[in-house]
């Protein structure tokens, strides 16, 4: 029995998609022979012997079909498990020639097609979305929002919800009023990180300690950098860039909150379909702001391990965050951190693992 990961880049240091696939092989090696193709890793220590690596992302497209094709082409017992339906494409063709079955993995920005989006890039995507959901044998879906979302393209009955997963490690140290906030992602406006900046001037005045650190790069980043500066709040918000796992660690113990109010963009095909970082934040016991769109919901209980909101503002987010500091004592109580952190166990891709092999086990092959 052989499984393979197919995705165009398998690192556990970029985070989504990307660490899931990792830490998924990882996993389903202790029970299966597993195999792995991606692009080359820039951290060397991350790579292991079970996944063939390629230098260039142009050479990447065409190895991997090879690979994924000599495999199938000479094994009978073989599922292809695509992180996504366009990595699904070589394992479709698979399916159609060697009846190789096959899962895919739905997130919610490749799936989310806005209805009034009528540009025939986006028409083509959609018809080719369908086309391979339709033939899957699984699609996983990471909420209920993104399994709604897959429902509008096809009618494969074999639609499931299954969370995505985090790397758990026991991380928690206590919470002391550090007036620290922190956001860690992907730089893009959908995130919300300018609703936080722009709120840093009025909770100032209240907090004059507080400081806001933003990990993470991406296109947003200089509207972020000039904010930053429109307000003068050079000596507050810090832009730190893309960190480490050790950095990322240390800037989780040291936060007071954790912020991500991400904001639904339909016209550019953009939502949070899930949201791993908020379960990262909870590992480390922290309380998370989030809001109330996409599949985050799925994410976040609202008054247990963060607070969702309905309506993302800058007004809205210097509400929440006084209203935080001033239950400060209830919310890093003892049992409130111990149900944070129980609810980020739960979701250890060891946990998760198991829920992907009960589907291999009832795949005909197996």
């Amino acid at each position: 029995m052989i499984i393979n990961i197919v995705h165009d880049c398998i690192d556990p240091t970029r985070g989504g998609i990307e660490s899931l696939a990792y830490y998924l092989l990882l996993e389903l090696t202790h029970y299966y022979t597993v195999n792995g193709i991606s692009v080359t890793i820039e951290d060397d220590s991350y790579k292991v012997d079970n996944i063939r690596y390629i230098d260039s992302e142009l050479d990447y497209k065409v190895q991997r079909w090879k690979w994924l094709k000599n495999i199938c082409a000479n094994k009978r017992e073989v599922i292809n498990i695509a992180m996504t339906w366009q990595s699904a494409i070589p394992c479709f063709l698979c399916y159609v020639i060697y009846k190789a079955p096959f899962i895919v993995f739905a997130h919610g920005n490749e799936v989310y097609f806005n209805a009034h989006n009528k540009k025939l890039y986006t028409c083509i995507k959609k018809i080719g979305a369908k086309l391979i959901l339709d033939k899957a044998r699984y699609i996983c879906c990471n909420s209920v929002f993104t399994k709604n979302l897959v429902s509008k393209i096809s009618k494969n009955k074999n639609t499931l919800i299954i969370h995505p997963g985090i790397h758990f490690i026991e991380n928690y140290t206590k919470t002391e009023r550090n007036y620290s906030l922190l956001s860690l992602g992907r730089l893009v406006e959908r995130k919300g990180v300018q609703f936080v900046v722009q709120a840093i001037p009025q909770l100032r005045k209240k907090y004059p300690g507080l400081k806001y650190f933003i990990a993470g790069d991406g296109k947003y980043r200089d509207s972020i950098n000039r904010l930053i500066q429109a307000n003068n709040l050079e000596d507050c918000v810090f832009l730190v860039g893309r960190v480490s796992e050790e950095e990322k660690a240390r800037y989780f113990k040291q936060c007071d909150i954790f912020l991500m109010p991400s904001i639904d963009m339909p016209q550019q095909d953009s939502v949070e379909g899930f949201g791993m970082v908020y379960i990262e934040a909870n590992m480390y016991g922290k309380y998370v702001v989030a809001s109330n769109t996409g599949g985050i919901s799925d994410a976040v209980i609202d008054g247990e391990t963060g607070t969702l909101l309905n309506n993302v503002s800058v007004k809205e987010i210097e509400r929440i965050v006084e209203d935080i500091y001033n239950r400060f004592d209830y919310i890093y109580s003892e049992k409130s951190i111990e149900r944070r952190i129980r609810w980020a166990q739960k979701h250890s891709f060891k946990n998760i693992a198991m829920e992907h092999i009960k589907l291999l086990k009832s795949i005909d092959n197996f």
